[in-house]
């Protein structure tokens, strides 16, 4: 989609990380979103970012579900991202930006929550309440939907 021909075009996606070093870093040649220092929150790369599908499978991760546990019954239909390792690989290679509330970790009950709440569409203080990691750098309700939303390039 970048408007070379794959054949020619050692970076086919146009997020300007080669084929080739995708290849080595397990993402996809073929989407945009997906390399490291690309990051979305469509973790399943489906087109959508959403509570029970993408927002579980950060939220498992964080607790340190692996292989099947982490992906059963959290893949969508369409989902192209769909194997456990790929996924944590995925989520390990972007711990910074699954740091939601920035204090320089990433937490199930914090992080994971953060993201859930979001993206079953909380805001305000049932956003954030009791879900704000000590020493955050983000703090605020306003704060944390605009870190998520400049991470999700579809709403669902």
């Amino acid at each position: 989609s970048d408007g070379l021909g794959n054949n020619a075009d050692t970076d086919d996606d146009g997020d300007e990380v080669s084929d080739a070093q995708e290849a080595l870093d397990g993402t996809d040649p073929l989407n945009r979103y997906d390399c490291n220092g690309c990051f979305d929150f469509d973790i399943d790369i489906d087109g959508s970012t959403a509570a029970l599908t993408d927002g579980l499978l950060v939220l498992r991760h964080l607790f340190g579900f692996a292989g099947a546990t982490l992906t059963e019954g959290a893949l969508a239909s369409a989902a192209t991202r769909l194997e456990a390792d790929t996924i944590t690989s995925y989520l390990d290679t972007n711990k910074g930006h699954v740091d939601i509330d920035g204090n320089g970790s990433t937490e199930a009950l914090t992080d994971g929550l953060l993201l859930l709440r979001h993206l079953f569409g909380f805001e305000g203080a049932t956003l954030i309440a009791g879900a704000i990691g000590t020493g955050a750098t983000r703090t605020t309700a306003d704060e944390i939907k605009s870190y998520i939303n400049a991470r999700i390039t579809t709403e669902s």
